[in-house]
């Protein structure tokens, strides 16, 4: 399997699924892009949006920490999958599977700068 890693908002609540001893946690990540324009300045253009699976204690343990708009940092194996639209489309896409470490990092921390002294 493939690996990628990107980094992202979530575009809603996870959803946590249990099927007997198996558990998994499955939410939409959207990456945002900007491209520069002929006059030198940056501008918004569609984010790519990536469907992402944790599995397993990890998808139990982290069921009710990753809210919608939360920023996170996805690292996993990249699965091809189809689906059915609502109009009967025939549709491919991609599924990533982090369930293995570093996994998902959510970005809530405080970083604190203190330059050395000179001496």
């Amino acid at each position: 399997m493939n690996t990628i890693s990107f980094e992202g908002n979530l575009a809603a609540d996870p959803q946590y699924r249990e099927n007997g001893d198996s558990a998994s946690l499955s939410f939409r990540v959207l990456e945002s892009r900007s491209r520069k324009t002929d006059n030198g300045e940056r501008e918004d253009i569609d984010p790519n949006a990536y469907d992402v699976k944790l599995l397993g204690k990890r998808a139990t343990m982290f069921k009710d920490v990753y809210k919608k708009g939360m920023r996170v940092l996805v690292v996993g194996g990249i699965a091809p999958n189809s689906y059915e639209s609502e109009d009967g489309t025939k549709n491919r896409g991609f599924t990533v599977f982090a369930d293995t470490a570093p996994g998902i990092v959510p970005f809530n921390c405080d970083v604190t700068y203190s330059p050395k002294e000179a001496g």
